[in-house]
């Protein structure tokens, strides 16, 4: 009995060893293996290779990705055992990703959204040959001040699009700074000014030109970062701002878009910081065709959603951002690369797309970022529970934050000769970030537009000052706490062993403190025999508790609901 036992035990780690050590099935067995398992289930085996299409970035489109070296390796990286395709099943189209032997997502298409995909993975619209007007000036000699100042009066002919001061300035500064492809960006100016429209693609042209010294790829720590003026090519900069135009025309919502948000959300040739890549005609081609006869709502819903058809989110990707071409290959990316591909989706048909976002939480750990379309007032609704909400233009950030959510407005005391912003700082990733800052005058600083949807601690920071704190909340004044360096006073507060920060357990160690001017400051409490903690607490005081297992967010101890209670912040 024993040797049989024995045996069995050797027969059953042999398995257990055959079967770590099987093979995993690449991208493209374990994607063929599900379809068959699932959607085409009833198909004849025989019948089922007629049903799949795999999608992929042409070459063409992969040498433009690949020029760029940083993204030449971001393509070896994130792309290593993929398998997109389409399905053609019995009840409809499906889209279906796999990475490794994972299945990352299943999209049912309608039919729009199918041709949309196959056009974004054909190189139709990419390879085509250069506009004929472009392709003249390729080929001509040119001097580039005398192309700028033709320019300049061919966007003086409409009245409408005449260049203000300042922008002609910083048009003409960045032209012929050192370093700028000058001669690649005056061709295609060139070219510009010949085509439909050339009063306005000319005073479009001279714009982009304007702010391009603030376009840049950025890479983590500034090393191999590359500005816009200096890779920016006669193609890319021709069909950016050409494509643009055409748009603001072919669709009846053009001419909604006021100007500032066409510049600044429709003919940016880029989302935030990623690198620059010839994507508005690809983008341009493939969407057109099915908005013919749509309305704008129409057209926003198809942009945004054919995205998420071959594109979704993955936060363990790099800092730094994807290419728009680049985003076809890799299929995911972090929320502000997808907001990225939407941005630029839609400014591909005249949809000023906005990256709204918050820069820290005021309510937990991290940040985001996520689509918000200006001139309609429409957003994912990602911004609600944010201390500040912002979009990004050429000149600055602006401040949409109660656009996206609930907002009251402080004041608070400054010297009365103060040179410098205060501050307004959330309490995140274990350290007080800068949201907001204001100016004071008069001895007063006014923070405007604090979203208050959330139980928010904010701190507020006067530069060579103290620190001073201020709770917020729904539908609730501002509130001033005590950020004493002195403790003292306060009644005694007992946790339930469940309570708002979590469950107290007896054999965890709990450290109670604190803030005061001098930071977090350990405070004194006592084991109940629930294992939770008593302390003296007071009503215009911030507390939190470090332990493992309980929540870390400040919090306040209020009456609510006729009880003394934490609130957490």
């Amino acid at each position: 009995m024993r040797l049989v036992i024995a045996i069995a035990l050797l027969v059953a780690v042999a398995v257990s060893t055959i079967a770590q050590d099987a093979p995993q099935p690449t991208a493209r067995e374990a994607l063929l293996a599900q379809v068959g398992k699932t959607w085409l289930k009833d198909v004849k085996p025989e019948d089922r290779a007629a049903r799949i299409e795999f999608l992929e970035i042409p070459q063409s489109i992969r040498e433009h990705i690949v020029a760029n070296e940083w993204e030449k390796a971001q393509l070896e990286r994130f792309t290593k055992d993929r398998a997109y395709a389409l399905v053609a099943a019995p009840d409809g189209d499906y889209a279906i990703h796999f990475r490794g032997p994972h299945q990352r997502s299943t999209r049912k298409l309608d039919a729009a959204r199918a041709r949309i995909l196959r056009r974004l993975y054909n190189d139709a619209a990419f390879a085509a040959p250069c506009a004929p007007e472009l392709e003249a000036w390729l080929k001509a000699e040119v001097d580039v001040q005398a192309v700028f100042s033709d320019a300049v009066a061919r966007a003086c002919d409409d009245v409408k699009f005449r260049p203000d001061g300042d922008t002609l300035r910083r048009a003409r500064v960045n032209l012929l700074a050192e370093g700028t492809s000058r001669e690649a960006i005056a061709r295609a100016l060139g070219a510009l000014a010949k085509v439909d429209h050339a009063p306005e693609c000319c005073w479009a042209a001279i714009w982009l030109i304007s702010r391009m010294d603030l376009m840049t790829f950025h890479r983590e720590k500034g090393e191999g970062s590359v500005n816009d003026l200096v890779a920016m090519d006669a193609r890319c900069f021709f069909e950016n701002v050409w494509y643009a135009v055409k748009a603001r025309h072919d669709f009846a919502w053009g001419c909604e878009v006021p100007d500032k948000d066409f510049l600044n959300y429709v003919l940016s040739p880029r989302g935030t910081g990623e690198p620059l890549q010839r994507w508005r005609r690809h983008f341009y081609e493939a969407l057109a065709p099915e908005l013919v006869g749509k309305t704008r709502d129409e057209a926003i819903n198809l942009a945004t959603t054919v995205v998420y058809d071959f594109y979704q989110y993955e936060g363990d990707t790099t800092w730094e951002d994807f290419g728009m071409l680049t985003a076809l290959a890799v299929h995911e990316g972090r929320c502000e690369d997808c907001s990225n591909v939407e941005c630029c989706m839609l400014r591909a048909v005249c949809i000023p797309g906005a990256q709204a976002f918050t820069p820290w939480w005021g309510h937990g750990d991290g940040n985001h970022a996520w689509t918000w379309i200006p001139s309609f007032g429409k957003g994912s609704g990602d911004g609600a529970g944010a201390v500040k909400v912002y979009t990004k233009t050429w000149d600055g950030l602006d401040d949409v934050t109660d656009q996206n959510t609930p907002v009251t407005r402080f004041e608070c005391d400054a010297p009365a000769d103060a040179t410098e912003k205060l501050q307004l700082l959330v309490w995140n990733h274990d350290e007080w970030r800068l949201v907001a800052r204001a100016m004071p005058a008069n001895g007063k600083a006014v923070f405007e537009k604090v979203g208050n949807r959330k139980h928010f601690a904010l701190l507020v920071r006067t530069p060579g000052g103290k620190d001073r704190m201020v709770v917020l909340g729904p539908k609730s004044e501002p509130r001033w706490l005590n950020n004493a360096e002195k403790v003292e006073g306060g009644a005694d507060f007992t946790f339930e062993k469940q309570s708002p920060l979590g469950e107290f357990q007896p054999d965890r160690q709990y450290q109670m403190q604190v803030w005061t001017t001098a930071g977090w400051q350990d405070l004194a409490s006592e084991r109940v025999s629930t294992g939770a903690l008593k302390f003296k607490a007071a009503q215009d005081r911030l507390y939190r508790l470090k332990a493992e297992g309980i929540n870390g967010r400040p919090f306040t101890i209020e009456e609510i609901d006729g009880e003394f209670a934490a609130r957490v912040r």
